[in-house]
């Protein structure tokens, strides 16, 4: 293993510094998507006592929110782990993860009873979109057209 800050004998000063980010990058994407996990474990941890509850009420309004939640963040540390392992960032996923975000917006729209003068609101645009370039990205990579 290189030292940190490695200069090799035929490179330049630029690939020690480009080496030096990218491990940081590296270090720093393992950490997020680490403390990711860890909530998502603590939310869960918290999350599951509410389903046995003998003589309570489970608020079904809050208890869908919390597992709209934990998509959301399920998706971002899958996002975050396959950018670390590829050092790519895939648009289907990326897609993925924003279609779940506005899905639970719809939601909380939905159970916030806001409505708009037409109908529809913001979230259930940027939905209807995100899932059109989903589908359209999608067949692309899929026939190569």
């Amino acid at each position: 293993m290189k030292p940190l800050g490695y200069i090799s004998p035929t490179g330049s000063r630029m690939e020690g510094v480009l080496s030096i980010f990218g491990r940081f990058t590296g270090f720093t994407l393992l950490l997020v998507s680490a403390l990711l996990l860890l909530h998502i474990l603590i939310r869960l941890s918290s999350f599951v006592p509410e389903f046995f509850m003998v003589h309570g009420v489970v608020n079904l309004k809050s208890t869908v929110l919390d597992i709209l939640n934990l998509a959301v963040v399920v998706e971002l540390a899958e996002l975050f782990i396959k950018m670390n392992t590829t050092h790519k960032v895939s648009m289907l996923l990326l897609m993925d993860t924003g279609i779940i975000f506005a899905l639970r917006e719809v939601i909380i729209d939905l159970y916030a009873e806001h409505h708009s003068a037409f109908g529809i609101s913001s979230p259930e645009i940027a939905l209807a979109i995100l899932i059109l370039l989903r589908v359209l990205l999608h067949k692309e990579k899929k026939y190569g057209k």
